[in-house]
């Protein structure tokens, strides 16, 4: 008999009204691509571990979002099943153990503390948090036993500080200090599970800003090797561990954003992997979620594609292979998926959040792997972080979909100006010590239009040097996200010189140049205007005296 797991996140969504309209689906062929890899391992201690079988990653059943709370429902083929979950987008993950299970929950926390928080459960209810000091910008979480001790212990992919800590578990729901291990850079979410047959569960974490993924594997009571860096595709975002071959050994596959595709890395069974094949799917893929939709018993991949306004289905012929994809249009940017049987048909849905239309989308299962009837949901502002269980006891899955709401606008700016030098100190909500939030300062150029000055991830302290101070400076603060901007509700710091004093330095010093040289120029054309008015009288003058003796002379002649 198996046994499923599901966790939660808080926040809830209502559903105001509903609409059904048809998708559009295309086929084409997906490029596959081969590239190499680097790889390099070492290192540290011992731990032995019975039978466990457990799939971590950046996806799971019914959860699907990037730095929230996530649910998992996970089924099985045996008498028992192992669950493991990490932090962000969705998937369905299947199990084929005949031991252990263990139920996962994730938080992707991301605090101006750098601390991980657990809360015990007592009856239902929750104590005060209890806080542990992790790296800086904590990311994704996956909480799983990693020593053998039947207590899960928590495993943290650290991005500001480019390394994964491992939290053990004393036994009383506390946790010893985080031991830390070195991986590439920036990494955003890790997966855990036993990759070379040891019955240990080792780690992969994808490196968003060094494109590959590192492989910890697991020396024994929880300490980790030195890692083995796999090359895969621009900013890989979601990593998934499970076996696509049906070769029994557990390959790794991967989403990445930047380079629009999904990367997979097959086990060659002793926790190595060969190098990435690579199938090109919508733009900015958000997550890679692996899942049976075609009841084959060979795991599928479904890609959100937020740059194209589409969903992506690959199905699996068997050997680990996705030749073809189908495309579905979408009427928004998708952000968070899970895919799960929403009608008790035994066909698993997908379920979709529309992060700037504020709604869901459900695509119901034919039963081969294609999917019809578009089921619009309307939810509340910017909704991102969505897990699909059952909440009312009356075996049918429930949505729960949290809603970030409008982003922050700048609320209000502290600045001072001393020495050619600006100190602005700005407030932008609670977005601040947000990854995802950055803080833009853009400078007026002298056509009028302004320009990218200086930006700060996750916080709006800037401290610019050498500014002119005889030159007027207007500056406008303003947040923004990868969805989009607060640039019309920024906030204006003017300093320096006044607009009427405006005048290039150089145009001051010779100023004074081109006023004597217009006075100048204009005494010239007085001068030379009298000197031809004085030709001119003197001409006539002399005319006139020429005529007067011409007639003088005549009249003489007369008179004799």
């Amino acid at each position: 008999s198996s046994t499923s797991t599901t966790t939660s996140s808080t926040s809830s969504s209502t559903t105001t009204s509903s609409t059904t309209t048809s998708s559009t689906s295309t086929t084409t062929s997906s490029t596959s691509t081969t590239t190499s890899s680097t790889s390099s391992s070492t290192t540290t201690s011992s731990t032995t571990t019975s039978s466990t079988s457990t799939t971590t990653s950046s996806t799971s059943t019914t959860t699907s979002s990037t730095s929230s709370s996530t649910s998992t429902t996970t089924s099985s083929t045996s008498s028992s099943t192992s669950t493991t979950t990490s932090s962000t987008s969705s998937s369905t993950t299947k199990s084929t153990t005949s031991s252990t299970s263990t139920t996962t929950s994730s938080t992707s926390s991301s605090t101006s503390t750098t601390a991980l928080s657990t809360i015990a459960d007592h009856s239902s209810t929750f104590l005060n948090q209890t806080t542990y000091l992790v790296g800086t910008n904590p990311y994704g979480v996956a909480v799983v036993d990693v020593n053998n001790d039947n207590k899960p212990d928590i495993i943290v992919a650290n991005y500001g500080s480019n390394n994964v800590g491992v939290l053990l578990n004393a036994g009383n729901g506390t946790f010893l200090n985080q031991t830390t291990y070195s991986v590439g850079t920036t990494p955003f979410l890790a997966a855990v599970a036993d990759l070379n047959h040891d019955n240990k569960p080792d780690i992969a974490v994808v490196n968003y800003g060094s494109a590959n993924i590192s492989v910890l594997l697991n020396a024994g009571n929880g300490t980790f090797l030195s890692q083995t860096t796999y090359a895969v595709g621009s900013n890989p975002i979601s990593v998934v561990i499970v076996d696509v071959n049906n070769d029994n050994k557990s390959d790794i596959v991967v989403a990445n954003y930047v380079s629009s595709s999904f990367s997979v890395l097959l086990n060659t069974g002793n926790g190595t992997f060969l190098s990435q094949t690579a199938y090109t799917v919508g733009n900015n893929p958000h997550s890679a979620v692996v899942v049976d939709v075609n009841n084959d018993s060979k795991p599928d991949v479904v890609t959100p594609n937020g740059g194209s306004n589409s969903v992506s289905v690959l199905l699996n012929p068997g050997n680990g292979t996705f030749p073809s994809q189908t495309t579905y249009s979408l009427s928004a940017s998708p952000q968070a998926v899970a895919i799960v049987d929403v009608n008790s048909d035994n066909k698993p849905d997908i379920v979709i959040t529309f992060y700037s239309a504020n709604n869901i989308v459900v695509l119901l299962n034919t039963g081969n792997g294609t999917f019809i009837n578009q089921s619009t949901y309307l939810v509340g502002t910017n909704p991102y972080g969505l897990a699909v269980v059952d909440v009312n006891n009356d075996n049918k899955p429930d949505i729960i979909v949290t809603n970030e709401g409008i982003p922050d606008p700048i609320e209000s700016c502290d600045y001072t100006y001393i020495n050619s030098t600006l100190i602005v100190n700005c407030i932008a909500g609670y977005h601040q010590g947000n990854e995802d939030y950055f803080c833009y300062m853009y400078k007026r150029q002298q056509n009028g239009s302004y320009s990218e000055y200086a930006r700060l991830k996750a916080n709006c302290a800037f401290i610019l040097f050498d500014l002119t101070s005889e030159i007027y400076h207007d500056f406008r603060v303003f947040t923004k996200n990868k969805y989009g901007d607060n640039y019309e509700r920024s906030y204006s710091i003017k300093v320096g010189k006044p607009k009427v004093d405006m005048i290039p330095k150089k145009a001051r010093i010779y100023w004074p140049y081109l006023a004597l040289f217009v006075s100048g120029a204009y005494l010239g054309l007085l001068v030379l205007i009298y000197c031809s008015c004085h030709r001119m009288r003197k001409s006539m003058l002399n005319k006139r005296e020429t005529t007067e003796n011409f007639e003088r002379k005549f009249s003489d002649k007369n008179s004799i």
